[in-house]
């Protein structure tokens, strides 16, 4: 009778381990498995540094596009590593996102840690956003960027000044190759409208920070308008400088109504802007948290296309990269009706605004190129 009883207890008991042994491994597989789908993108932005001021600009706009973009749900996971606005732990931070966190995409900020990392980055097949003026895009298989495009914009902007004046000064920093070919690309805009229009370009280096005899040299020629393409940091320094040498001319550039620069500092300016929808919904989200919200839209942008990418079931990098290629996506912000790469990995073709600042007036859109 009692050998009965245990010969029950056991018939009952053995499924019921067997069950707790069989839903225990679902759970285990079940965690195994969500933590292989989660999708990884790595983030390389300045949050300390000279250049934190972009870095926070910049994470505000991935806070708000992991929030409107569902990523918690899709199992989407931004990782973001500061490089201080150094490049030597940009190189550092690349190598961890890459070799350690194993992310399915990268997108850098800054021309400096974008140079850094591009010729690594490239060599791990691991296609990355570029938010940087410099086209280091070029060239390589895996890198793209949806920024501004300095040649373009900057031949533009001669354009403009080479119909309005005959006299045009260029300040330029000879150490960038971004700012010499901004110059390069002012000069032939100006040429392709005026051929006899005087150009005074005056070079000087990252290590100055006196610029009266360069400032004096456009005094002597007297030019009518200067352009210069400097960080704001920079460019305040020699706006004072200008103004103490009595030159009272207007300024030219390009993005500085998206660097919120003070209209009322300086005699007047005339700025290449990129066309962006500033009254979408999100935009006007971003723009109560900063006054610079084209940098926050752009990498709001770039998460946006990967994610369009992810919800395909595309992972790996040079399936990444193809469809990138290959394919077009929906803007949130940009002024185009689809996006797409060219062949060197630009956006094609992005329309760009005019605005000009006389006296100190607000900016107020004059042309569309």
């Amino acid at each position: 009778m009692e050998k009965k009883k245990k010969n029950k207890v056991l018939a009952w008991l053995i499924p019921v381990v067997v069950i707790v042994i069989i839903i225990a491994l679902i759970a285990v597989f079940s965690v195994q498995k969500k933590e292989e789908e989660v999708i990884k993108i790595g983030v390389i932005l300045p949050l300390t540094g000279k250049a934190a001021y972009l870095g926070e600009v910049e994470r505000i706009g991935l806070e708000i596009a992991k929030k409107h973009l569902n990523f918690d749900q899709k199992n989407i996971r931004l990782i973001l590593e500061d490089f201080g606005s150094d490049p030597n732990k940009a190189m550092t931070a690349a190598k961890k996102l890459i070799e350690v966190d194993n992310v399915n995409a990268l997108i850098c900020y800054t021309t400096l840690a974008c140079s850094a990392i591009a010729d690594y980055v490239e060599s791990k097949h691991i296609p990355m956003f570029t938010e940087t003026a410099a086209s280091i895009y070029k060239g390589r298989d895996f890198l793209f960027s949806n920024y501004y495009e300095t040649e373009r914009m900057s031949e533009i902007l001669g354009r403009i000044l080479g119909k309005k004046f005959n006299k045009i000064g260029i300040l330029y920093n000879v150490d960038l190759p971004v700012v010499v070919l901004f110059k390069d690309s002012v000069e032939k805009g100006i040429k392709s409208v005026n051929p006899n229009a005087m150009i005074i370009s005056v070079s000087y280096s990252s290590t100055d920070r006196d610029w009266k005899t360069q400032l004096l040299k456009l005094k002597s020629q007297n030019v009518e308008v200067f352009a210069i393409f400097e960080y704001m940091s920079i460019m305040k320094l020699i706006n004072k400088q200008r103004k103490e040498l009595g030159l009272h001319i207007p300024m030219a550039s390009i993005v500085k109504k998206i660097q919120a620069i003070n209209v009322s500092e300086w005699d007047g300016i005339i700025t290449v802007e990129p066309c962006m929808k500033e009254l979408h919904p999100i935009a006007l989200e971003i723009k109560e948290k900063t006054n610079m919200p084209y940098f926050a839209m752009i990498g709001y942008e770039d998460l946006s296309i990967l994610s369009q990418i992810f919800e395909k079931g595309i992972r790996r990098g040079e399936e990444i990269k193809d469809y990138l290629m290959k394919n077009e996506f929906d803007p949130v912000f940009l002024c185009v009706d689809k996006i797409r790469f060219n062949e060197e990995g630009h956006l094609i073709q992005q329309p760009y605004f005019v605005y000009e600042s006389i006296n100190g007036s607000e900016f107020k859109l004059v042309e569309t190129a």
